[in-house]
Order: structure tokens, then sequence, then C-alpha cells
């Protein structure tokens, strides 16, 4: 486990590193021996990394890292075409015949030659060479999403990591049983989680600056009782969330996860919401930063599942009769 001045080291690196991020975030955490700091520390590690992220306004392809490293595909390859945000956990691909459709979205360009990809109960690895992409659009093109939608052979397809019917995935032994999709979601959900929480701070705190040197009747709008609970309210959302998500790091569950990320979007809608309020018109002129963690907020929510898609998808398993595991507490 990391210490307090080790970790406040660990986040300074960071910060360095995405204040002019690299093209290749992979090589860029390699320098940094992320590797041994993973080993030594994993929660705390991507945490760090994923709320610094989420505070600096950054896009990386640090989270096809995770899902990467989860499904033990590190040495094939770097990248995740993830699914369309509209389809939730995907999946990204499907068999049409002797093609493949593929239909999701990566993170940044596609420089690697290869990439990981949902495919029905299976990962599959593709070949990304002739893949077009294109801009995603929508509510906040700054992030750098671009959009894959295309037709490929099925001879394409490198290799498949199944899972759940007693398949053998890359890099696995016979007998052994490789992490999955289901896996691969649940980490990324943890990452996204800590995203979230990262852009919802960074609401906070422009917000609280802004109410504190703005005045009305000779005061400071922050010195007035409504505003203050109103911000209080949203760190409290924040705090609430992210110690959801340490929790769901003890647990390990994909229900779990799913949870912690949920919690997160909420989260952040509540922040934005009373930071919306409290700054008034300034919070929705283009000069003014909060327009843009507005933004960043409600777009990786939207990725592997909404708040309010992950609340509809447990709420139909719990009235069908399941039993979610219990939420452990570290």
């Amino acid at each position: 486990m990391m210490d307090e001045e080790t970790l406040g080291l660990l986040r300074g690196s960071l910060r360095q590193l995405l204040t002019t991020p690299p093209a290749d975030i992979a090589a860029a955490l390699a320098d940094l021996g992320w590797a041994e700091v993973l080993a030594e520390d994993e929660p705390a590690a991507t945490t760090a990394l994923f709320e610094e992220q989420g505070d600096t306004l950054t896009t990386t392809a640090a989270l096809d890292g995770v899902a990467v490293g989860t499904l033990g595909l590190g040495s094939v390859t770097s990248r995740v075409i993830w699914p369309h945000p509209a389809d939730g956990t995907g999946p990204a691909a499907l068999r049409d015949g002797g093609r493949i459709r593929l239909r999701g979205i990566v993170l940044s360009a596609l420089t690697d030659e290869t990439a990981v990809v949902p495919l029905g109960d299976a990962v599959a690895v593709v070949r990304t060479g002739g893949l077009s992409t294109r801009p995603l659009g929508g509510l906040d093109p700054d992030a750098g999403w671009l959009l894959v939608d295309a037709a490929i052979d099925a001879d394409t397809l490198i290799d498949a990591a199944i899972h759940g019917d007693g398949g053998v995935g890359v890099g696995v032994g016979v007998g052994e049983s490789p992490p999955g999709w289901e896996d691969a979601v649940a980490a990324a959900r943890r990452a996204l989680a800590s995203e979230i929480l990262g852009v919802s701070r960074r609401a906070l705190i422009v917000a609280g600056d802004h109410v504190r040197s703005r005045k009305q009747f000779g005061r400071a709008i922050g010195s007035y009782q409504s505003v203050r609970h109103r911000l209080a309210e949203g760190h409290a959302a924040v705090v609430g969330a992210t110690a959801l998500t340490a929790s769901a790091w003890v647990d390990g569950t994909p229900w779990a996860a799913a949870t912690a990320k949920a919690v997160a979007g909420w989260a952040h809608a509540d922040v934005v919401r009373h930071a919306m309020q409290v700054c008034g018109g300034m919070g929705l002129s283009e000069e003014f930063p909060l327009h843009r963690l507005v933004r960043r907020g409600y777009l990786l929510d939207s990725l592997l599942g909404s708040a309010r898609m992950i609340a509809r998808e447990q709420g139909g398993e719990l009235l069908a009769g399941l039993d979610p595991p219990g939420i452990v507490v570290g």
C-alpha cells in the first residue's frame, strides 16, 4: 500500500505528465515505472491517474490500458474499440455472415496495428489497417473521441479470448478461466468513476473561486447561506461517491463497479447543477471554464452505461429476483 507522501509524489508526476499529454500514454506511463506502481497499489495508482485526468480535462487512451491489462492482452495490443455510448457495454462488433460489423468508438487516433473489440461473448483482436474513423462530435467534441463504423472481413480477426464456456484466451493456459469482457468493463467503470469525480471536484473548485470573488450588495456571494448549501450538497455527493468507488475496488465485483460509476455520474450531475446555479450567467459563457467540465462529465458518464442506464438495468435485475452481492467496504 502507498503511503500519503508517495501518493502525493505520484499525483504530482501524473499531473506534470498530463499537462502536455503524450501521443502514446502507455509508453509515457511505462517510462514512469507504471508496472511497478500498479504492482505496489493498483487501486490507489489507477484512482490517482484517472482523477488527475478528469481534473485536468485531459484525453488519453489510458482507459484502453486498463481494459487490455485486465484481459491479459498487453503483449498483443494496447488499444480498444469501445461500444458506442448508445449501446452500453457492447458488443461493438457483430458477425454478419463472413463479415464483421464494427460500430464503436476509440478515445484517440488508432496508431496501433491491432485493437481489442467485444464480439458477442468473445473479446476479439482485429487489425486496424484500413479502418476509417471520424470525429464523434456531440456534447463534447473537445474530447477527441472518434467513431468507428465499418464492415470488415472475418479473416481480419486475429484471435479471440472466449469466456464463460470453457474457451481459452490469448496467453491463457488450458484449464484456466481467462478474464472476459465483463471483467474489463468492471475495471474500466472503476477508472471512469474516478475520472468523473476528478471532473466534479474541479467544477466545485471553479464554482468556489467564483463565489468568493463575485460580490453582491457589498459581500462575496459565497457568504450567503443558500450558496454555501448548494456547494455543500455537491461536495457531499462527491465524497460519498469517492467512498463507494474505493469500496468497489475492495469488493471487486462487476455489480459494485457499475454502482460506483452510476453514483459518480449522479454526483457529477448534482455538482454541475449547483455550480451552474451559483455561477449564474457566467456559468453559461464560453469564456468561463465551467461548461467544459459540464460537457466532459456527461460524456464520460455515457461511456459503458450512463447512470440512468445502469440504474435501469440493476433495477430490472432486482425486480427479476436477483440477490445482488453485498458491497464490501474496506
